[in-house]
């Protein structure tokens, strides 16, 4: 699956800026970790983040000139399977703020570029980013919400 592309090479080292298009950032930028491009396996020797990107080390890249070589490149892996339930596993789920404030319940998950958005009684829309827990034995979804993003969504 498609999820990212490398950028420009960054310092001399061989680091390669890449957008990430996946919210699985931490498992696909941890050492070892193996991303097809440019048509071999390239293994993540180290990974950090730098601003809206991330900053990626390949094991037998160590210039800025083989990095070069990556560049604009799409990055591809394999599926991860994980115990986290998808996005769509929450349609039902009751919705809880920081301070325990009921929002709502989940009627649907709407694509967006930026974060998918978890509707909230056909009404509100919060970014999936937003969420920090949820519950699946009593079907809580806990999200932790920027001060006065309620209000400003709603028109309070």
């Amino acid at each position: 699956m498609h999820v990212g592309a490398i950028g420009k090479p960054h310092g001399l080292k061989g680091e390669v800026s890449v957008t990430f298009l996946t919210d699985l950032v931490d498992e696909r930028t941890m050492p070892g970790a193996k991303l097809w491009a440019a048509g071999e396996y390239l293994e993540i020797e180290s990974s950090r983040p730098n601003q809206d990107k991330w900053l990626l080390k390949f094991t037998a890249y160590e210039t800025r000139e083989l990095a070069a070589a990556l560049r604009n490149s799409k990055l591809y892996a394999q599926r991860i399977e994980h115990s986290q339930s998808l996005l769509t596993d929450l349609i039902g789920f009751e919705v809880y703020d920081q301070a325990e404030q009921r929002l709502g319940v989940v009627t649907s998950i709407v694509g967006n570029p930026a974060s998918d958005l978890l509707e909230i009684d056909e009404s509100l829309l919060i970014p999936s980013v937003f969420k920090i827990a949820e519950d699946l034995e009593r079907r809580v979804v806990r999200v932790n919400l920027p001060d006065g993003l309620i209000e400003s969504l709603s028109g309070n």
